[in-house]
């Protein structure tokens, strides 16, 4: 079973933080599994980890690598219990919680996927990559419907055309074999040689009764189940499309965010739309000239997102309430905001800003 390769699954994200306290010898000891690891030496390098695992009484940082390492070996359950045991000693880190995501999306139960996704995002609300993989993992649930909907009507073109752009949306996939329910009879068919037959004798034939057929076999599935099944699917997948809308929304929140923790003016500035209504009496232009200094102020900027909720207004609008947690060298605080948004060309842009 291989690695679904759109997700991203991180292999050394904590270790700068996990090391800042550990002896010289760690560090030395973690560059050789890493190296071991990408030169695909999974043996050596696990071996090398238990060994540190003994010397370091179970190290956070070592059973992080022992799961990286499992899951490049396709060892997913042996990888799967190593995180599973990582987010019950350290609930507050998202990293194991994507990780765990990862293999089992790769094992095919998307929605414990998507519960892990969730719980990472919420450990850690500007942690993006949760809400890139996410929006992968909505997407793969979105093409296990349209499956599903092919296998109760294979003549389902409009089905098949969605699934189409469904996987579309990833890389280029590993080969797969599909499985044909039954191939054409005259595929299946030998050529044969031509027969002789003989002339037929004419001698009296006796008729008799005509036998009337019998009463026609019903299918498997009825046309009101199908019905009832397509109806399901529909719902199903309104509610998708509404969860992958949702992520597209808090994932440009959090570039927002990000934006402006980086004091990346452009950026921050982008996320805005073109008829922005200011709040504090300057028009778009003064308000705009007006962030351009704020952000440009030398000094530190972090700006944390916690708690985000979507509300849709429509397809083309949504409301966001939030905490908004900020901190720079001279001043923080921590505001309730809400933002009203709308798409505006393909992307999630803020109309109103507004401050509790």
């Amino acid at each position: 079973m291989k690695i679904i390769p759109k997700f991203k699954c991180y292999y050394y994200l904590l270790l700068g933080v996990w090391l800042v306290a550990t002896q010289p010898f760690a560090f030395a000891a973690i560059e050789d599994i890493q190296r071991l690891t990408a030169d695909g030496n999974y043996t050596e390098a696990l071996a090398m980890t238990n060994q540190e695992l003994e010397n370091n009484n179970g190290d956070i940082t070592y059973r992080f690598l022992k799961g990286l390492i499992l899951t490049r070996m396709d060892e997913l359950e042996q990888a799967r219990d190593v995180f599973i045991e990582i987010t019950e000693s350290h609930p507050d880190l998202p990293e194991p919680y994507n990780n765990l995501a990862v293999i089992y999306a790769s094992m095919g139960d998307y929605d414990k996927a998507r519960e892990l996704l969730e719980r990472a995002i919420n450990t850690h609300p500007a942690y993006a990559t949760a809400y890139e993989n996410i929006g992968d993992i909505y997407a793969k649930l979105a093409s296990h419907a349209y499956n599903q909907a092919l296998e109760l009507d294979r003549e389902n073109n409009a089905a098949r055309a969605k699934l189409s752009l469904v996987n579309d949306l990833f890389s280029t996939p590993d080969s797969v074999e599909v499985a044909v329910a039954a191939e054409s009879l005259s595929e299946q068919a030998e050529p044969f040689e031509p027969v002789q037959v003989e002339e037929p004798v004419t001698e009296p034939v006796q008729i008799v009764e005509a036998i009337e057929p019998e009463e026609p076999v019903q299918p498997a599935v009825t046309e009101e189940e199908v019905r009832q099944r397509e109806q399901e699917l529909i719902a199903q997948n309104q509610l998708l499309q509404s969860q992958i809308t949702t992520s597209l929304i808090k994932r440009s929140i959090l570039d927002w965010a990000a934006a402006w923790s980086g004091q990346d003016v452009e950026a921050y500035l982008s996320v805005y739309a073109s008829d922005f209504t200011p709040g504090d009496g300057r028009n778009l232009s003064q308000w705009q000239q007006y962030r351009r200094q704020r952000l440009s102020v030398p000094g530190t900027i972090q700006v944390l997102v916690s708690d985000l909720v979507v509300e849709m207004l429509g397809d083309e609008h949504a409301k966001a309430t939030f905490t908004q947690i900020y901190q720079s060298d001279i001043y923080a605080d921590r505001v309730k905001k809400t933002l009203l948004m709308k798409l505006e060309q393909d992307n999630w842009r803020i109309t109103q800003e507004m401050t509790q």
